[in-house]
């Protein structure tokens, strides 16, 4: 993995455990890890799928989208040996939805995107 990825990750996963989308679950068995729960009624996950290769001037962008999920943070006291567990029923992901692509800017604002939205 790349040292920018994990990099952006562990920020990531610092915004989460930060956020008000956290409910502190209880102390594991394991000396030091925290274990917390998201809380799904304030939680949503938002992807962003950026074209590339050979054939990407052809392409856009996508979002994915999530509302509908549970998971667990296993915080550790070395932040990069901490792990996130998400549950995600695939049947729920919601791909390029307009209001999603509004807000995530510029990259994601394409014809495809306009003729999504309703009319």
């Amino acid at each position: 993995m790349s040292p920018n990825l994990v990099r952006t990750i562990s920020r990531s996963f610092l915004a989460l455990l930060l956020s008000s989308s956290i409910i502190h679950a209880q102390r594991s068995a394991e000396p030091g890890v925290a274990i917390y729960r998201v809380d799904p009624q304030t939680s949503d996950v938002h992807l962003r799928v950026y074209r590339d290769g050979v054939l990407s001037t052809f392409g856009h962008n996508h979002t994915i989208s999530l509302n509908d999920f549970t998971g667990t943070i296993h915080l550790q006291p070395k932040l990069e040996q901490s792990r996130v567990e998400l549950n995600i029923q695939v049947d729920r992901l919601i791909v390029d939805d307009a209001t999603v692509r509004r807000q995530e800017g510029q990259d994601f604002a394409c014809r495809a995107a306009r003729r999504a939205e309703p009319d």
